[in-house]
Formats: structure tokens, sequence, C-alpha cells
């Protein structure tokens, strides 16, 4: 069995408002993770992602595990691929021989095939990273032309490609899907509906034979599938529109939920339409999300809202290390960072990015661009001591059984470093201290 590599040592600045606390091979993309669907795609064995020293110690169970060197190519060959670079739906994988291959989607870098028994190229730098087919890896002199592969794709520049490619890639495997193990035996049944339960039916409707639907729940499936993994509770009145994927143990607890990929284990209310929850995340009250991208563990308040459309209907620009970025992207709206939690009546305008540990407490518009790991009131924004955070991030994954890895809360230790320049990281005084400083709603 040949094995994967995934590599994503220089995602870019664009990334950082999810990458500085995890891999984009976790993120979710259609119906699954990133890591998941190229290893299936390759059908090789996934071990690992070479990544970003600043995530070294990342671990998060379900999630891709972090590779500190490339290794060299096993017994059965090494395909090390770009996390970026997402193969289509259905397309083949090509045929590797006893020769190095490049692999392109697009016209860019995004593989390298090596058999077994081949070194790897002389620098980690000329791994896949999505530089134009001039820049092909410096491999041995005996190699002479390296062949090239091209494969029918799409690359992710930034978290607004993933929200805007995520609606098609989601309908692609929700169509794809046959709701058999690779046993033969059923995971899934094909949904015929329920007392009290309004189903509209032109693309398949798959559940888990634990699924709870309640009355008063509408099933609009007119426009994609829909699929409804183990444990998922949907509670009226709301309405569930295709594409849509709730993973396991999500819980809809009311209002219209579409085109989107949830989970596992959200709550969701209110409306919210092609957008992203990477899992373990609430939006349990009233409030719009659109076109949206939540990490793990965020937290939104009631009646936070998001702005995914400018009024002048112009393409949406975001901040990146102080320069605005235009998307090309007409409807996006917030993306925002692992463990970042917002206060009742929080309002995102269009393409904010928040980035992780941050806690918003206006009331009202908050900025485009929010640093990680701060304290944002209507008085101004100011460091969240490390300690404070450190707690509350404890306190919120016990409320779900789950304990943070030390390599998780040392990733958010020097990612406070990296951003307020150490103070206060573990509680000693910064200004969130003095007593002219602004004061956190709710603080203790």
């Amino acid at each position: 069995m040949s094995r994967l590599i995934l590599v994503e040592r220089t995602p870019g600045p664009a990334w950082s408002v999810v990458t500085s606390t995890r891999p984009i091979a976790s993120l979710r993309f259609g119906a699954d993770t990133l890591s998941d669907r190229i290893a299936r795609w390759s059908g090789a064995d996934c071990d690992g992602a070479l990544l970003r020293g600043a995530l070294e110690g990342f671990e998060e169970e379900g999630s891709i595990r972090g590779v500190s060197a490339p290794p060299a190519a096993g017994s059965g060959g090494t395909l090390f691929w770009n996390s970026r670079a997402v193969p289509s739906v259905g397309t083949p994988r090509p045929e590797f021989g006893e020769r190095p291959a490049v692999i392109e989607i697009d016209g860019r870098y995004a593989g390298l095939w090596l058999p077994p028994g081949r070194p790897l190229p002389p620098s980690a730098g000329d791994l896949p990273d999505g530089r134009s087919p001039a820049d092909r890896p410096g491999l041995t002199a005996d190699d002479g032309d390296v062949p090239v592969r091209r494969v029918d794709g799409v690359w992710l520049d930034g978290p607004w490609d993933l929200i805007a490619h995520n609606r098609r890639f989601l309908a692609a495997d929700l169509e794809a899907f046959h709701g058999l193990g690779t046993d033969g035996t059923p995971t899934h049944h094909r949904y015929e509906g329920n007392p009290g339960v309004w189903v509209e039916r032109h693309h398949p409707i798959w559940v888990e034979d634990d699924v709870d639907i309640g009355p008063g729940v509408v099933i609009d499936a007119r426009e994609g599938p829909i699929k409804l993994d183990q444990g998922v509770r949907v509670s009226g009145p709301a309405r569930l529109v295709g594409p849509l994927h709730l993973a396991w143990d999500s819980w809809i607890l009311g209002g219209s939920v579409a085109t989107s990929s949830i989970g596992p284990v959200c709550k969701v209310h209110g409306e919210v339409s092609d957008s992203v929850l990477l899992g373990w995340s609430n939006k349990a009250h009233a409030g719009h999300l659109g076109h949206a991208l939540l990490g793990r563990w965020v937290n939104l308040g009631a009646h936070t809202s998001n702005s995914d459309l400018r009024n002048d209907y112009g393409s949406v620009k975001v901040q990146i290390d102080g320069e605005r970025v235009d998307t090309g992207i007409t409807k996006l709206g917030c993306m925002i960072g692992d463990h970042v939690k917002t206060g009742i009546g929080t309002l995102l305008p269009t393409g904010a990015m928040v980035g992780a540990g941050t806690q918003i407490a206006t009331g009202g518009f908050t900025s485009a661009s929010v640093p990680p790991l701060c304290w944002v009131t209507a008085d101004g924004t100011v460091p969240y001591r490390f300690d404070r955070f450190r707690t509350a991030m404890h306190a919120a994954m016990a409320r779900r059984y789950v304990v943070p890895s030390d390599g998780m809360v040392e990733i958010f230790r020097r990612l406070h470093a990296e951003v307020h320049g150490g103070s206060g990281a573990d509680g000693r005084s910064t200004g969130a201290d003095r007593a002219d400083a602004p004061r956190p709603h709710g603080e203790a």
C-alpha cells in the first residue's frame, strides 16, 4: 500500500485566521475533512501532514496528525500532496509507475509521486506548494524529464475559496453516497418521513436509524441531497434545505438551515446558509450566519449575525497583514478561528476575520479584522490574559467531556506570545489589568 503525506509548510497569510491553531487538512470541505477526501481519492493511507513549526504538537481526536520531517518513500511509494489542492469528485487518480511524477491541478504543482526506494528531493522546499509548472522539484539528474500528470480540481488559496466551492463539492459528495459500508452493510437508509414532517424530495435524503426528527420540520431536497449522521436531532419548527450534511451528534434547534456542512457536535438555531461549521461549535440562538466559516469550539451569542453581501454588490475585500485583499467573491460572510466567543447582539461585517481565542462583547458592529486572543468591547481591544483563556478553554471543552491536549494548549500559548509579545502568558500583569484599561464585559 502506498502512503500519503500532506504538505502545508507555507499556507500563506490568507489562511492565518484558521491555521494559527490547526492544519488546513483538518478543515471540513463538502461532506468530509480535506485530509480524508484526499486520502480517499488517492487510495493511499494518510500518514500525516508536514506542518509549520507553529503547529508542532497539534493533536485532536479524529484529525490528521503532524509529521515533523519528510519521510523517505515507503515500500509502496509515497504521494506528497498539497492540502490546498482538491481533486474534483469522481476524477480518477493517475497511474503511477517506477519513476517519480509531478501532478498538477489547474497548471500548478499539487503533488509529487516517489516510487519505492526513491530519495526525497534535495530540499523540502521542493515538495508541492502550488508553484507554476516551471518550478518543478529538483530530483536527481538521472530522472531526465519528470512526467507530469494532470488532475481536475480546485485550489483553495484562502478560506473564502473553501466557502465558495463548498456547496458544489458537498452536492457531489452526497450524490455519490450510497449508504453502504465497505462490507455492503447499510450505514444509512433513505428517509421516508415521520408524522408531522413535510418532505420535498428530488434528491436523496439519507439518515441514520437513530436520527430524531420532530414534528414541524420541513426537509427540502429539491435543490440537493441531505445527509444526517448518527445522533443528529432536529427540533421543529425548522427547515432543512439541501445540499446539507449534519455530522454526528449535531442538533438543529429550529430555524432555516441550508446548503451547509455542519458538525460534528454542533448546536444550531436561526438562519444558516452556505456555511461550514467545523465541529463542537454553538450557534444556539437567533441570528443570521451566511457564507461563513466557523472553527471548532466557537460560541455565538444570541442575535449574533454576519453580513455576507455588500450594499453595492461588489466583490468582498478582506484585511490581511494590514492590506486589503480582493477575494473576487460577492457573497462572503465571517471567517472565525477556534475558541472564539461572541456576546449577544454582535454584528460581524462582510468578510470579517476573527482570530482564534478572541472574545467579542461589543454589543454591535465589530471590526472586520480582529487579532487572536483578544478581549474586544465597546471600550476597545486588549490582550486576553492567557491563564484566563486557558481556564475558559478547559471549561468549554469539559461541557462536551473533552480535555484539550497539552500540545493544543501549547499551540495557543505560542500564538499568544507571538501576538502579544509574551506578556500575560501566565497571568502576569498586562495592559488588561491596568486601572485605566477597558474592562471586558462579564470578566470575573
